[in-house]
């Protein structure tokens, strides 16, 4: 099993994005389950960076701004909406995508509790890309957002500390 997929099991992107060969760059991990490899498979060979990293890189944006807030939306007010879409909207570049692993679980039956065995599958797409890169384009993203309706002060305050410390755990 490649070291990426056991770190991205066992521990987090942060941890995964310490390590020697990630050096410089963000990990994404683009993730599909199934009952059949056949249509996972299929699913792995349409994927593609520029059309699907997108959604992974307005996901993880979504997770920072909603990291310790109960309600981000009312702590941020049209931006977070805002920020999310944009995001997923963005043309993104520089997103390569580096490895995949799949992973087959069996999961036994159990009598007791009249559970049927199960066999899953489980697709993963390893995608990079350059920090510097990723931080300018979001850094673009920011700028060109101009929420409607516009944000309360304190909402403007919220989201103006989320942008100056927005890479740290990121």
């Amino acid at each position: 099993m490649p070291e990426w997929v056991n770190f991205w099991l066992n521990s987090s992107i942060q941890d995964m994005e310490a390590l020697d060969a990630f050096n410089g760059r963000y990990v994404f991990i683009s993730r599909n389950e199934g009952l059949h490899l056949t249509p996972l498979r299929l699913w792995r060979e349409g994927f593609s960076p520029e059309l699907d990293f997108p959604r992974l890189a307005a996901a993880r944006i979504e997770r920072r701004f909603a990291s310790g807030i109960p309600h981000p939306d009312n702590e941020y007010g049209a931006f977070y909406e805002a920020i999310i879409r944009t995001a997923s909207d963005a043309p993104w570049t520089g997103a390569v995508s580096t490895d995949d692993f799949w992973i087959h679980r069996l999961y036994p039956a159990n009598e007791e509790e009249n559970v049927q065995a199960l066999e899953t599958w489980e697709y993963l797409i390893l995608i990079t890309i350059d920090k510097d890169v990723f931080n300018s384009q979001l850094d673009e993203i920011f700028n060109k957002i101009n929420p409607v309706p516009a944000l309360t002060r304190n909402q403007a305050d919220a989201v103006n500390r989320v942008k100056e410390n927005f890479f740290n755990e990121f």
